[in-house]
Formats: structure tokens, sequence, C-alpha cells
């Protein structure tokens, strides 16, 4: 499966909650090289593809649409900013996002370094 939603572990408390996002029992988090937050506009952004990188996303506010490309057929997964899941994407994967809200952002566990070249934006046919 190329793309995977995981649940974030939420310790509740009467003065407030804590998300656990990164950790060493989370394979995914291990291997992470950059961290950085987008603002994600009302508009899909082109398909991507990143050979090498694995994208691990939580979206802190708003609500944003996922959609990837899985046996030829494009799947779509609504993530909202409750907390509750992170969207692993792992590498090699055609994907897009747009906001649903007017505010949108999220952030961005890689395990690569940001580089343009290793990223490739098509586009996609398929119903």
């Amino acid at each position: 499966m190329s793309i995977r939603i995981i649940k974030t572990e939420i310790f509740k408390n009467l003065k407030g909650s804590v998300i656990k996002i990164i950790s060493k029992k989370n394979n995914h988090t291990k291997k992470v090289k950059e961290v950085y937050i987008s603002r994600v506009s009302k508009n899909y952004k082109d398909w991507r593809m990143h050979k090498k990188m694995n994208c691990l996303l939580l979206v802190l506010k708003g609500k944003i649409e996922f959609q990837w490309n899985e046996n030829n057929k494009i799947k779509k997964k609504i993530i909202n900013s409750n907390l509750k899941n992170l969207i692993l994407i792992k590498a090699r994967t055609n994907f897009r996002f747009k906001g649903l809200n007017r505010d949108n952002f999220m952030i961005n566990f890689s395990d690569q370094f940001y580089d343009n070249k290793e990223i490739i934006r098509n586009s996609i046919n398929i119903k």
C-alpha cells in the first residue's frame, strides 16, 4: 500500500492533551531529516511523486483532501485537524492534495533533505 493512515497517541489530561507524533517505537520517524509546515490552498497541487522521500504528514489546522494513484485508480482520504491521524506517503507514490477550509496547514516529517530534482511532477488521467 502506497498510503497508510497511522493513529497518533493522545494522552488526555484535565489541563490539556498531549499528542505523541515522534516515538522511538515508530519506524517512520526514526530517519526524519527535515520538518516543515506548509499552508495548503483550496486548489490542488500538481500531481507529484518523490523518487526517494517518504512523507509523514499531520494536518495542524483545517481539512485537507489527499488523492493518490493505487492500481490505476484514484483513491482519496480527507484528514482534518483533530490530530488523530498521520498520513504516510511512501516514495514512488503519485499523489496530490488540496485544502478544504479557508486556512489549512500541515507539517511534513520527511526522511530526505528537500531536492527539487527528486520530485517528478506529472499529470494523471485516471478516473
